[in-house]
C-alpha cells in the first residue's frame, strides 16, 4: 500500500513517514532513512523524522549522527522528550557527561524527569 502511495508521489510526507516506521520495523536502515529525510522536508513531520533518524544512528552506534539529529528534532520542538533522551544518551556514550547533565536538566524542566531513570 504504502509502496503504491509513492509510486503515485514520491514526495508524499505523510506516506515517506510510514514507510520509514515500517522500514524501521523491518531493520531495513537504509530505505527507512530515505523515508524519513524527504518527510523532514514538511516542518508538521520534521522533528519526528529527526528523532528517527537519530534512533538509527543510535542503534548503529554512530553516536555524532544520533546527536546531530536529536539536536536538529529539538529545534522545531524543544520539548519533544524522545529528542532530549537521545540527546542525553548521545552526548554520555560519546563521554560529554557536562553536555549529559545540561540534557537531563532540560528534561526535568518539561516536568519528565522520570523518563531518564529508565534510560
Amino acid at each position: 500500500m504504502l509502496k503504491k502511495a509513492l509510486s503515485i508521489d514520491t514526495y508524499d510526507v505523510a506516506a515517506n513517514y510510514e514507510y520509514g516506521c515500517a522500514a524501521l520495523r523491518l531493520g531495513k536502515y537504509f530505505d527507512a532513512l530515505d523515508g524519513f529525510e524527504v518527510a523532514s522536508l514538511s516542518e508538521s513531520y520534521r522533528s519526528a523524522s529527526y528523532t528517527k533518524i537519530s534512533e538509527i544512528y543510535l542503534a548503529q552506534k554512530d553516536f555524532e549522527k544520533s546527536l546531530e539529529y536529536a539536536q536538529k528534532s529539538l529545534v522545531n520542538n524543544q520539548n519533544n522528550i524522545q529528542g532530549l533522551q537521545l540527546s542525553y544518551l548521545s552526548y554520555t556514550l560519546t563521554g560529554e557527561n557536562k553536555k549529559s547533565r545540561s540534557c537531563r536538566k532540560s528534561n526535568i524542566g518539561t516536568g519528565s524527569a522520570e523518563s531518564f531513570r529508565t534510560v
